[in-house]
């Protein structure tokens, strides 16, 4: 057995581990900032539909209150042609004659 052979395989082994460890950590921090700012956009995405759903939901309000408005209006332009038509039946929305 050639002791010194051994020696050089086993530090040449060594060195290709440290070798490819160092890789890997550098694998392992590149993936690290990248799940980072995966976490970071993934976060900024569900803010931001939160606040899309708050303004959809502020504008059915406001669409709530716009109908609602309309149909106090109808009511008051239906009562108003009510009246309207019962001055004309009974002769009043003409000027003495």
């Amino acid at each position: 057995m050639d002791v010194e052979r051994t020696i050089e395989f086993i530090l040449e082994q060594q060195a290709r581990f440290s070798t490819q460890q160092d890789r890997f950590a550098e694998q392992q921090a590149l993936l690290t900032k990248q799940v980072d700012v995966i976490a970071k956009a993934t976060h900024v995405l569900i803010q931001s539909q939160q606040e899309v759903r708050d303004a959809i939901n502020e504008d059915r309000q406001v669409m709530r209150e716009l109908r609602d408005d309309i149909r106090q209006v109808n009511d008051n332009v239906g009562a108003l042609v009510k009246v309207v038509d019962e001055l004309v039946r009974r002769g009043n929305g003409h000027g003495s004659a």
